[in-house]
């Protein structure tokens, strides 16, 4: 990349005359991204199926049977945001995103530190999904096809699929984005399709939507700004910006538009899915933790778990051990998420230890062991 004719910019000006705006050179492919492309970068930016099922649960926590409105009042507020963005997509389209809107609008120096804060979050985050991917994957093959994998291994498969992508170029990995986001999405749709045609316990009802229903007026607003924060990804149409067919017209476009495809998604999505649940007994939903209530149990309890469980490690089961007054923990050395499946020669004899421990009277104390591998 070359850049020609530098000169310095006054923070504040976003226009200058044609002899003094900078000239860049680059080897993007102008021109080989249309909507659908560019549309769907900013899309499987903000992950969506993600981003309800893991606010749904504190939404519902905070909000109750209105915790819909919470990602249609957060729908709003991110397109308010959006609309300077969509006009600074079409002033300044360039690749650089938000370091080009804050370089070219404050200064150098913030743009600067905009664009380096902005590239190690999208580092980090897409390793992180990589990793509890990879551990999802591990535990189900290997409990149902006895593929024993290490989870890192489904990980860098992920991230070596993703480099792949981009080294071969902009056109096929754009192939590969449309093609995932519009599976997860369907995958969003389906279950929460799934819950309105077999809804639980309240039937289907427009509850979420009737502002009336809104107890606590601190929870709520909290509840939107976690919202807000799943729409995180919307103005990320601009990296394709310099690749983009119309890039002035396009990205634009795109902003605004996977933030109404996303808002529409995740209000139905949310809707559904406590539909599904049922509303008359959402508190089961927003109050996923029993721990403050283990003391109340005074029934012998085994805990078991495998030290290798890289989703519930054993210290959660350790903490559960400690407050229930009766309880007896083993640890299955090597043991996954599902070694109920993977590992039942080393589970079944605690199990059957324990309960005939029960039927001779004697309860267990609290006891951590730990079952040797077979």
């Amino acid at each position: 990349m070359a850049i020609e004719d530098s000169a310095p910019r006054p923070p504040g000006v976003l226009t200058e005359p044609a002899s003094t705006v900078p000239v860049v050179h680059t080897d993007l492919r102008k021109g080989s991204v249309g909507l659908a492309g560019v549309l769907m970068q900013s899309v499987a930016q903000i992950s969506p199926t993600l981003g309800i099922f893991y606010t749904i649960a504190f939404n519902t926590a905070q909000a109750g049977k209105v915790a819909p409105l919470t990602y249609l009042a957060a729908f709003i507020v991110c397109l308010i945001i959006a609309v300077p963005m969509t006009r600074l997509a079409r002033h300044l389209p360039s690749a650089g995103g938000f370091y080009t809107y804050v370089a070219q609008g404050i200064g150098p120096r913030w743009g600067f530190i905009t664009g380096w804060l902005y590239a190690i979050m999208v580092t980090i985050v897409p390793a992180a999904l990589a990793a509890f991917t990879g551990a999802v994957l591990h535990d189900e093959l290997s409990a149902k096809y006895g593929f024993g994998a290490p989870w890192w291994a489904y990980a860098l498969v992920i991230l070596a699929i993703c480099l792949a992508c981009a080294y071969r170029g902009i056109v096929i990995s754009v192939r590969f984005l449309i093609t995932m986001s519009l599976f997860e999405i369907c995958v969003g749709l389906g279950l929460a399709l799934t819950g309105v045609f077999n809804p639980g316990p309240g039937g289907v009802n427009a509850d979420g939507f009737n502002p009336a229903h809104i107890g606590n007026s601190s929870g709520f607003f909290l509840a939107i700004v976690l919202s807000i924060f799943a729409f995180t990804g919307f103005e990320s149409a601009a990296a394709v910006g310099e690749e983009s067919r119309n890039p002035k017209r396009l990205v634009p476009i795109a902003i605004s538009g996977s933030l109404i495809l996303i808002g529409a998604f995740y209000v139905f999505c949310a809707w559904g899915l406590q539909i599904g649940w049922g509303t008359d007994r959402l508190t089961a939903l927003a109050s996923w933790s029993s721990l403050p209530w283990l003391w109340t149990i005074r029934q012998p309890v085994l805990i078991v778990c495998g030290d290798d469980d890289p989703i519930t490690p054993p210290i959660n089961h350790q903490i559960m051990a400690t407050l229930l007054p009766h309880a007896r923990l083993e640890l299955v050395r090597g043991g996954g998420h599902l070694m109920l499946l993977d590992s039942p020669d080393r589970v079944a004899p605690l199990v059957t230890r324990f309960l005939g421990g029960q039927r001779q009277g004697s309860g267990p104390a609290v006891r951590w062991g730990r079952a040797a591998a077979a």
